[in-house]
């Protein structure tokens, strides 16, 4: 979720700056969740990951839930052109 909104904040400077501190998240998220041998979780990791966004703390639920907030965002910015009926758009000329 995370490689659009960074795609699209390289050429939309109100959005570079969110899209930083998602990674940030991102990356504080993934070392508080990261196990010794890679493959269990701990129960403080698992409460990390699914704990409630309150006084401050994050998680990786509240991470997606912004990140589908900016998706919806960008999404709605893209210009739809129908063409029988449905809906495209990026389309170019073909050449054939």
């Amino acid at each position: 979720m995370l490689e659009p909104v960074q795609a699209s904040a390289a050429s939309r400077g109100d959005l570079r700056e969110r899209a930083d501190g998602y990674q940030h998240r991102l990356n504080r998220l993934l070392t508080e969740t990261s196990s010794d041998d890679g493959d269990n979780l701990t129960t403080a990791a698992l409460a990390a990951m699914t704990r409630r966004g309150n006084h401050g703390l994050d998680s990786a639920h509240q991470l997606a839930t912004d990140l589908r907030w900016e998706l919806n965002r960008l999404q709605a910015n893209v210009v739809l052109e129908p063409i029988d009926g449905a809906d495209t758009y990026g389309l170019t000329e073909g050449t054939g």
